[in-house]
């Protein structure tokens, strides 16, 4: 306020070459509504502060609470990965070694079926099984399970002395 009364003086008294350099207004007695407004104005003006500085604080609280929530959800996401990972590795290693020993397993199976002696041991050996079978059905079914062909019966029997016989043979080699 002073500045503007100061360049309008400073205009009027320009052509009589007077220079207005500072203009004071002392002993101001403003009534009393117009103190009571201006303090009112003043208590709205500190209120509407207050106001500003506290939505800001809340705004910030809520910013950062979501971005705590985020990056939980990022790190339990992140870990859930890991750990799938993880457990997709254990599983591929296991099945992996599962492999290499039934691969191995079947090797010294054919191995052992290629040395002298070893097509009758296997024949011997299904054999065995197919009796074992046949009577583990016999005994836990409720209907009679008979070979259609008897002949069939008396070839099996032979075979099995065969194999038999011929095992013998390969122990009594090996010096058994």
């Amino acid at each position: 306020m002073n500045e503007s009364i100061v360049r309008e003086i400073d205009k009027a008294s320009s052509p009589w070459g007077v220079k207005v350099m500072r203009y004071e207004i002392k002993g101001i007695m403003p009534s009393g509504r117009v103190i009571e407004t201006m303090e009112k104005q003043m208590e709205a003006e500190r209120g509407k502060r207050a106001s500003i500085t506290m939505s800001g604080g809340q705004k910030e609280a809520k910013i950062n609470i979501s971005e705590g929530e985020r990056i939980e959800a990022i790190n339990l996401s992140e870990g859930e990965k890991t750990k799938r990972i993880n457990e997709a590795n254990g599983r591929a290693a296991e099945i992996r070694l599962m492999a290499e020993a039934s691969a191995k397993g079947i090797a010294l199976v054919a191995e052992a079926i290629r040395a002298p002696g070893g097509e009758q041991a296997v024949k011997m050996q299904l054999a065995e099984q197919y009796i074992n079978e046949l009577g583990r059905i016999l005994q836990s079914s409720n209907v009679s399970v008979m070979p259609t062909q008897v002949a069939q019966i008396a070839a099996m029997w032979q075979g099995i002395s065969t194999a038999g016989d011929a095992l013998e043979g390969v122990k009594k080699q090996q010096g058994g």
